[in-house]
């Protein structure tokens, strides 16, 4: 009799024996996909806590401007931005002012960074920098929990994602060009005669409102010209490396009139070098959209709005002039000084009206007033010119344009406008100029003020070299346009 003997199908003894192996790696590869879904959560919050800090933080530099009314703009901006940011699939942030602190420096340690409680007037002057911690939002916006780890045989944890982000300023619109106060006296007076009646108008540093002057043609402590190149990257806090006052470095901050400093305020030093070269000249006319010669470039160094230049007569010309005019009042050497006619006390036979250039282009001159800030009164009217610029020859200054009318630069309209082929950016053509303390010795320069001077016309290379620059008022230190941009 024959034993039956019983068998399997064939191969499944096999096939059980690598589902058993399936089985035992199935575990570790879910847990190494887990990890990786972990580990994308994680990135994504970080990138999350990552973007509101560098929002809140720029946000927060931009308002920065010296004053403790910058300092509270800078808080609430800061919350406002970081409020619109979303984390976590839609979660919205929850600010608390803690997360924002400010410095003068973007380099110094955490524990120097001034919380927004700790500032006053005296240090706020100096903040221009502004740092956002999210690790003080609180747990919830930083934290991740680990889940999917468990599976290679760890336990339930968490990972903070926290991020950090500083902010400031990283040049100010200021023209790597000086020259020297022609006074080394903030306020001052000049006594206009109007037929019998004496009133007074106001001198910052000793520059008239209204009058233009040859920045490279003066020199108010001798009779030859001087004039400043400034050192835009290197500042007397730290030593001096010489190449940056080369061309090639120089260029792009004339083409842009930045230096890159967080401020200039009266006291600042700078280091400088006489003169400033004529060459640069060719980067300064991009204002006119003129890039001739030059190495700028449009899109950092836009033209004006308006590039027209008010140095020649034309039909509605608001000035009684014909013909050509100077860029700038005619140079005069006065009691050893190069100076020009617009600074003598009374009228030079010879004068004629055409020798004070354009007056008035961008801002008028106006009275002292001793109650008001820096001195600032009502302005003259047109009808003041032959008592404010005399002749000597010739018909006295007048001027048809109505003292209600815009300047001619601001009017926008014909005649007084000219498009660029491009476009253009609005006060373009307005360079914030350190005023210097003179006579200046060696390369380092003490600042009084910043002036701010409308180029009227094209500059030019020749013999002299000549901007001519219309003066129009003292900058305040927080009216200083500036760009801010993330440090780490």
């Amino acid at each position: 009799m024959k034993t039956a003997r019983i068998t399997g199908r064939p191969g499944y003894r096999q096939r059980g024996s690598v589902s058993t192996i399936y089985v035992s790696v199935l575990i570790p590869i879910i847990g190494f996909v887990g990890l990786a879904i972990d580990l994308s959560f994680a990135y994504t919050r970080r990138t999350e806590m990552q973007s509101v800090a560098d929002a809140a933080a720029v946000a927060a530099a931009r308002a920065l401007d010296g004053t403790m009314a910058g300092i509270e703009a800078a808080k609430t901006q800061a919350r406002t931005t970081a409020q619109r940011q979303k984390y976590s699939f839609g979660r919205a942030v929850v600010w608390v002012d803690d997360a924002l602190r400010f410095s003068d420096s973007p380099d110094k340690p955490d524990a120097d960074w001034l919380p927004a409680g700790s500032v006053n007037a005296a240090n706020a002057a100096n903040l221009y920098y502004a740092k956002v911690d999210t690790r003080a939002l609180g747990d919830e916006h930083a934290r991740v929990d680990v889940v999917f780890a468990q599976f290679l045989g760890g336990a339930r944890e968490t990972m903070s994602m926290a991020a950090r982000a500083i902010a400031g300023r990283t040049s100010i619109q200021v023209t790597p060009l000086a020259v020297c106060a022609i006074t080394n006296t903030r306020v001052s007076t000049r006594d206009v005669d109007k037929g019998g009646s004496v009133v007074q108008e106001l001198l910052h540093y000793g520059f008239r409102r209204g009058v233009s002057y040859n920045l490279l043609n003066m020199n108010p402590n001798g009779t030859s010209a001087v004039s400043y190149l400034v050192n835009p990257l290197d500042f007397p806090n730290q030593p001096e490396e010489l190449g940056h006052r080369s061309l090639a470095v120089v260029r792009p901050f004339v083409c842009s009139g930045s230096i890159a400093a967080s401020n200039l305020r009266a006291g600042s030093r700078l280091y400088v070098g006489n003169p400033f070269p004529a060459t640069l000249t060719a980067e300064l006319n991009s204002r006119f959209s003129n890039y001739t010669g030059s190495t700028c470039n449009r899109v950092p160094a836009p033209p004006d709005r308006n590039i027209k230049a008010f140095n020649a007569w034309y039909f509605g010309w608001w000035m009684n002039s014909s013909g050509t005019i100077n860029g700038s009042a005619e140079p005069r050497e006065i009691g050893g000084a190069k100076l020009t006619i617009a600074d003598q006390s009374a009228a030079i036979v010879g004068i004629t009206r055409t020798h004070y250039g354009p007056l008035w282009a961008f801002s008028k001159a106006v009275q002292y007033d001793a109650g008001a800030p820096d001195g600032v009164g009502a302005p003259f009217l047109l009808a003041d010119w032959p008592y404010l610029y005399p002749v000597g020859s010739g018909v006295p200054l007048q001027a048809s344009y109505d003292d209600a009318l815009a300047s001619p630069y601001n009017a926008h309209v014909a005649p007084h406008r000219a498009n660029p082929p491009v476009t253009g950016m609005a006060q373009r053509r307005v360079l914030n100029i350190p005023l210097l303390e003179c006579p200046v010795s060696g390369s380092t320069a003490r600042v009084l003020a910043i002036g701010r001077f409308f180029m009227g016309s094209q500059a030019d290379a020749g013999t002299p070299p000549s901007v001519h620059g219309e003066f129009g008022g003292l900058v305040a230190d927080n009216q200083l346009g500036a760009t801010v941009g993330l440090y780490k």
